[in-house]
């Protein structure tokens, strides 16, 4: 079946990039939501130049929610919310509680990339709402995770460690050994703003064998430049050099570090963990 959606995708990519604008029907848009965890760029890339006139009112609400996905998979910044706003009001009026909840994630998404926190917040827990007895353990884990997040910006920490477990045991459950990583690596980020640097570097180093195990460059390179501050907080220079060289090594983009290193680590390699001065691994 992945296939066959698979070899969907293309001929309709080849297809609309001939400039011959198409419509979808919903279940060729439920074939593409079908596959947007594991190929939103190209699921992105037939939505694009879909065009909407034609679709039905259910079909695009699916349209707006599944398009909308795939630019958060894509991490493609959120300028705008009025067209997810659009699909989450038509499913307010259907039974279909699935794609409300994928909705309502989605716009706190949304508001995450805007940094309006109250609001996501909001967003996360009516989502959260939506789910509770359901078994889709990759949305919930993900509702959960986000809810750690913006806790944790709202530095209500109790709170945000028991979300990122939540998310971890929920990931756990599919397995789902990348969103583990990221559930770890939340927990880490929490108990620093905790001061409990022992809890988090346990929890990193936990993080790190997983990100190795399925050798995910991006991971490994960002749990050992945490590990490498803590261990440059402690003085541990010897093992902080160590775990900044692996940053560096797993992510290009590090290579400017050298020049600070080892007289100091700035927080600008950190550019994903912002936060106040209590929040430095941000």
């Amino acid at each position: 079946m992945m296939k066959a959606i698979l070899l969907f995708i293309l001929s309709f990519a080849i297809f609309t990039s001939c400039g011959k604008g198409a419509s979808l029907s919903e279940a060729e848009l439920l074939g593409l939501e079908r596959c947007v965890a594991e190929r939103p760029d190209s699921v992105y890339a037939v939505l694009k130049d879909v065009e909407t006139r034609e679709l039905s009112p259910s079909a695009l609400a699916l349209y707006y929610l599944v398009r909308t996905e795939a630019e958060d998979k894509l991490y493609m910044t959120h300028t705008i919310d009025s067209l997810i706003a659009l699909s989450r009001t038509y499913y307010e009026t259907t039974e279909d509680a699935a794609h409300l909840a994928k909705a309502w994630y989605l716009t706190g998404r949304i508001h995450t990339d805007w940094e309006q926190w109250d609001k996501a917040t909001a967003d996360f827990l009516r989502a959260e709402e939506l789910t509770e007895g359901s078994e889709d353990w990759g949305l919930k884990g993900r509702i959960a995770e986000y809810l750690g997040v913006v806790n944790w910006k709202n530095e209500l920490y109790d709170k945000a460690l028991s979300y990122h477990k939540k998310a971890f045991f929920y990931f756990t459950q599919i397995p789902d050994s990348t969103n583990m990583i990221y559930a770890l690596r939340g927990q880490g980020n929490v108990y620093w703003s905790l001061k409990e640097a022992d809890s988090a570097l346990y929890v990193f180093q936990e993080a790190l064998k997983v990100s190795q195990s399925i050798q995910n460059r991006r991971l490994i390179s960002s749990i050992s430049n945490r590990l490498g501050y803590i261990y440059k907080k402690w003085g541990e220079n010897e093992k902080a050099y160590i775990h900044i060289q692996k940053a560096i090594a797993y992510s290009p983009e590090f290579e400017w570090i050298y020049g600070y290193y080892p007289c100091r680590i700035p927080s600008v390699i950190h550019p994903d963990l912002r936060g106040t001065p209590d929040q430095e691994l941000l």
